[in-house]
Parts: C-alpha cells; structure tokens; sequence
C-alpha cells in the first residue's frame, strides 16, 4: 500500500493547511505551499534533494536551504511524517494516518503497510521502553529485500 489521494483531496488539505498556517501565525508563501503540494501528491516517499528538485521546476531561484526548512515547519504543524531512509538521508510523506514501514535494504524504496496490532493498547512492548516513559506511539520499521529485488522462486 502506498499513499495516493485524489485531486480533490489534495485541494481540500490545501485549504486546510492554508487555515492551520494562519491560526498559527505562520506565513503562507506559494513556494511552502507547493512544497506541501508536492508531499501531498507523491506516493513515494521523497527526500528534501528529490522536493527541491520538484519545486524548482516552478520556483527556479529557490533554495535547498528554503525546502529544508519549509519541510521541518510542516513536521513540526504535523502535517508530514519523516522517515529515516538506508542511505542515511530522511525522507518524507504526507500521509499522517497510523502506518508502518518497510524499506528494501537493496533498492532503498520504502513500502508503507498498516498492522492494526502495532499500537500501544495491543503490542506488547518491552519492560524498558515502558520504564522510560508514556508510551504514545509506536511504529515499526522492517527492513529486508523485497520482491522487485528478490523474487520469489
């Protein structure tokens, strides 16, 4: 499973971003916004380079440094998740719903999957993590190879 909203949707968490940006004081500028734009309607999972790339076709004067921190304000609003990919290099989505993830240790895509089990109230999570503190949230990271790199015999 991987992330793919229509149109419309894409315009309505538009909208929505818009309203959430201006309650909270932030500036809207066409570059944040087509940045988020550009999260919303991947169904991979982009790393800044791969977002400032996409931008760039329609802002050519703007900067990395300008996607870096545009795309860490949109973490911080919650409105992207961050993964951090093999290679050593974050990636990022716009799908917030609970999900997991899967990366190739071969081709370094990442899957997305969901596994109900995976929360809090159902997995049972080790003495220590517990011991640290309020457990809110979890999310599993499985690595492997997967069946476009090792196909089944």
């Amino acid at each position: 499973m991987n992330y793919k909203i229509s149109k419309s949707e894409v315009k309505d968490k538009l909208n929505s971003f818009q309203d959430l940006f201006r309650e909270s004081g932030y500036k809207i500028t066409p570059q944040r916004e087509e940045i988020y734009k550009v999260l919303l309607e991947s169904s991979s999972h982009p790393s800044v380079d791969m977002i400032f790339e996409k931008v760039k076709r329609k802002f050519p004067s703007i900067s990395l440094d300008t996607v870096y921190r545009n795309v860490e304000s949109l973490e911080k609003m919650n409105l992207v998740n961050r993964i951090c990919g093999m290679e050593g290099k974050n990636h990022f989505e716009a799908n917030i719903t609970p999900h997991h993830h899967f990366i190739c240790s071969n081709c370094q895509t990442i899957y997305d999957f969901t596994y109900e089990k995976a929360n809090t109230e159902k997995i049972h999570l080790p003495v220590e993590a517990l011991n640290i503190g309020n457990v809110e949230s979890t999310h599993l990271l499985v690595k492997g190879i997967c069946k476009k790199c090792k196909p089944s015999k």
